[in-house]
């Protein structure tokens, strides 16, 4: 995607939110490392993700990274995709795989109990870390990795019901773009082309068909930019996905949207209709956030490290300018916190003007300066790191000031639209 030293130069702009194993060790470890930043930023994330599809009727759960062979076997991975797996691991005669997807551990918990139409839609979403045997030369960077979590999600519904599950999908997608500030990108439709490769795709073509016109449907209803490629469907059913847009102009699909219509024959899910028969739900794999890995390499450099300030990892940091202001500082630093913000004391034997450029070369987004005046006067001196100096401002009147910035996700309302 990009080159590493892009990467590089991203990771050090966002105040090194992931770092990659040294070259030196390059060829022992291929996996990022999450720093104690770039892992707030994460789990702030994971949390906002949890919160949102649980608004939209979600329930969460979390499957073994480890598994018999039987279930990658009843899947169909092990015919068709171990080459891309991790080597078995033997354990009193019995074969044991990484998983490489979520999927099929879904599909059993579906099928755990009979499931009547009433139950649907059906929605369960998990943070999931997978693990596939990517060839070390096709390794880049956050962009391509041999253990990843995706934000994954499976969806169980009727067909009357599929529209509006796809709906429903992207207006989540538009929720957590908006609210992470993510706007360059745009949707790839992959259909079927059963003219030239009638064998290649499994399942009933009639749910095939529905499928590809609803995903068509949607999209224009919804006036996005959308290229739509024949031919371009897995064997096992059509999907849209989100194509982010580098500093290349290269895109990368980073979100998916896809109609699966051989997992539920490959595990019998079915449900009991109004008419009192059995049928075969449509499921749908979504992962929102794609991986949290090759996102985040894109959301690096779209801010180029400058996040909003409900997802950056420091959100303020206190600059005290002499020793004789540390203990006011401690004081207001032990408020804020109180108040669940993220801030930092610079207590360091350095001069304030090093210490205001230490903060804004790592783009914390307020520094609160403290000297005489502003212990005299029990008030902070605000700096804002794209707005420069904001002033004086009460304790209160500041932290209030952070609170409704992180409400909003620092959205402005637009006032033509009142």
């Amino acid at each position: 995607m990009f080159s590493s030293n892009i990467l590089s130069a991203c990771l050090e702009a966002s105040t090194r939110v992931a770092s990659l194993a040294p070259r030196e060790r390059a060829s022992r470890a291929k996996e990022p490392v999450w720093l104690p930043r770039g892992y707030v930023l994460r789990r702030i994330l994971e949390d906002y993700m949890i919160k949102l599809e649980r608004s939209y009727g979600y329930e969460h759960t979390l499957t073994p990274h480890i598994n018999k062979s039987v279930l990658f076997e009843t899947s169909g991975h092990l015919k068709f995709y171990k080459d891309s797996m991790y080597p078995p691991i033997k354990v009193d005669d019995e074969k044991y795989y990484l998983k490489p997807m979520n999927c099929p551990a879904g599909m059993l918990i579906y099928k755990m109990k009979p499931r009547s139409y009433r139950e649907l839609p059906y929605k369960l979403g998990e943070l999931g870390t997978v693990y596939r045997y990517e060839k070390s030369g096709e390794l880049h960077g956050l962009q391509r990795v041999r253990g990843f979590t995706q934000n994954d999600a499976h969806l169980f519904c009727t067909p009357d019901q599929l529209e509006d599950i796809i709906n429903e999908t992207f207006d989540l997608l538009d929720i957590f773009y908006k609210d992470v500030g993510f706007d360059n990108y745009k949707f790839r439709l992959s259909t079927s082309d059963t003219e030239k490769n009638p064998e290649k795709y499994t399942g009933d073509p009639e749910k095939w068909k529905h499928a590809e016109e609803i995903l068509r449907d949607v999209l224009v209803k919804r006036k996005v930019e959308f290229e739509e490629v024949l031919g371009d469907a897995a064997f096992y059913g059509p999907k849209v996905d989100v194509q982010a847009v580098n500093v290349f102009g290269k895109e990368d699909s980073i979100s998916t949207i896809q109609l699966d219509f051989n997992l539920p024959e490959k595990f019998e899910i079915s449900y009991i209709d109004a008419d009192g028969k059995e049928k075969q739900p449509y499921v749908i794999h979504r992962a929102l956030i794609g991986s949290f890995e090759r996102f985040f390499s894109f959301l690096i450099e779209h801010h180029v490290g400058d996040f909003p300030l409900w997802f950056t990892p420091e959100q303020v940091r206190i600059v005290p300018i002499s020793d004789n202001h540390i203990e006011y500082s401690e004081k207001i630093l032990v408020d804020l916190k109180k108040n669940n913000l993220r801030v930092t004391l610079d207590d360091r034997s350095k001069s304030m003007q090093s210490k205001i450029r230490d903060a804004e070369k790592m783009k914390v987004p307020y520094i609160v300066i403290i000297g005489d005046k502003e212990i005299e006067t029990e008030t902070l001196s605000v700096r804002s790191r794209l707005n420069k100096e904001i002033g004086l401002m009460k304790k209160q009147e500041f932290i209030d000031f952070l609170k409704e910035e992180i409400l909003t996700k620092g959205i402005k309302e637009d006032s033509s639209n009142k």
